[in-house]
């Protein structure tokens, strides 16, 4: 359980971090 967890919330940081360069560009 806190293995997958931790992997949601690197799963969370990066997908944030996508849209931040997403929203940077536009």
């Amino acid at each position: 359980m806190q293995t997958r967890a931790s992997n949601l919330k690197t799963l969370k940081a990066s997908v944030d971090e996508h849209w931040n360069s997403m929203i940077s560009i536009a």
